[in-house]
């Protein structure tokens, strides 16, 4: 014990001894681990936060479609025929469609009076002539007002406005009673825009499909959850990969300049050989250089991972949506799942240190077999 607490004073001797080298590998581990650790974490948050908002929505999302694409469902008929699919327990018939407030686009939605949903502890139910609106959508408002423009323009008072810790789905979200949105959107009376199902069993929702299709006398469009679930994961995932092969060249350059750093100096060749002659093994000396390294390598890395993970996971964060998003007239604060964080970061630990590792264990174990005779010409001041 005593002679690895020896080595390790040595090793954090040794490394003190080149405060530029310490200071320049400290750094660019350091921004390394944040520049690949921020978009890689960002992205796994977006995916797990997606699938947990998607969790609590239907299993299964019906679309008429036509000739000139989406189309309003009558509601009454379409209702009655899908619910005699075996396996659907539960027809929501739904309004909602894209205006503009102001100078920006927001997602209206119409909420039936005995049909209202709770956010944040709100029971969501608003009448005629009033909304409930997300906290972007919110911002357009004059005067308590808001002035919405689809098919046809329409003024409602705001009467409340839902929590910021649902802006991750309901920033631009407008609730308003479901004959106000069927007015602003121009649907036909009767008519909605999708019908959300549920199903007795998830895992056979896929397979219901055909016999949902061919309830219907016109052509429909099925998605479900677990598609949307797919398509969501798999474009936040691919944009953590292209920044993951964007840092290639990085991680070469890093690579070389650990490689300079820890490249041996005659000096050193020489300590090295003074080291070996006062009875030092080749162990010894890979051991302190590597430790030397490695706790270097540790601090700079953690602190660049805690770095990563106040960036991506303090709740209420606005930059990402202003950074990667363009979120359309406004930032939401973002509250982000957390779930999966700790093995994005191994990865991305893992990502800079194997390289890292590489790089310096290389030209240690060149150095350490120096020949204890190699010592003519050297500085031995230890």
């Amino acid at each position: 014990m005593t002679a690895w607490k020896s080595l390790a004073a040595w090793a954090m001797r040794d490394q003190l001894r080149r405060p530029g080298a310490l200071l320049l590998t400290a750094v660019a581990l350091f921004s390394l681990v944040v520049v690949a650790g921020v978009p890689m974490l960002l992205a796994r948050a977006m995916a797990a936060t997606a699938a947990r908002v998607l969790k609590a929505g239907p299993d299964l999302v019906v679309r008429r479609v036509g000739a000139a694409g989406w189309m309003p469902i009558p509601a009454s008929p379409a209702v009655s025929a899908v619910s005699g699919v075996p396996g659907v327990i539960r027809v929501q018939a739904r309004i909602w469609g894209v205006v503009r407030c102001a100078d920006r686009p927001v997602t209206v939605m119409g909420v039936r009076a005995d049909n209202g949903r709770p956010y944040s502890g709100l029971f969501v139910s608003p009448r005629t002539g009033e909304a409930v609106a997300g906290s972007v959508a919110a911002q357009c408002a004059s005067g308590g007002t808001l002035s919405l423009t689809g098919a046809q323009s329409l003024s409602v008072r705001l009467a409340a406005t839902l929590d910021v810790t649902e802006d991750v789905v309901a920033a631009d979200l407008v609730l308003l009673h479901p004959e106000d949105a069927r007015r602003l959107l121009g649907l036909p009376e009767g008519s909605v825009s999708d019908l959300a199902l549920t199903v007795f069993h998830e895992g056979e929702a896929q397979a219901l499909i055909p016999d949902i299709i061919e309830a219907f006398p016109w052509p429909a469009s099925v998605t479900t959850r677990q598609q949307t679930v797919e398509r969501y994961t798999a474009g936040f995932a691919h944009r953590g990969g292209f920044v993951a092969l964007m840092l290639v060249p990085a991680l070469l350059a890093l690579s070389l300049l650990v490689a300079g750093a820890a490249r041996p100096s005659q000096k050193w060749e020489s300590e090295a050989a003074l080291l070996k002659a006062l009875g030092w093994t080749t162990g010894d000396i890979v051991v302190v250089q590597v430790a030397g390294g490695g706790v270097v390598a540790l601090v700079a890395t953690g602190a660049g991972a805690l770095l990563s993970c106040l960036l991506v996971l303090t709740p209420g964060i606005h930059w990402p949506a202003e950074l990667f998003f363009a979120w359309p007239g406004g930032t939401p604060a973002l509250y982000l799942d957390a779930s999966g964080a700790v093995w994005t970061l191994l990865q991305v630990l893992c990502f800079v240190l194997i390289p890292y590792t590489g790089a310096l264990l290389w030209p240690v174990l060149r150095t350490a077999k120096t020949p204890a005779g190699h010592m003519a010409g050297g500085d031995w001041t230890l």
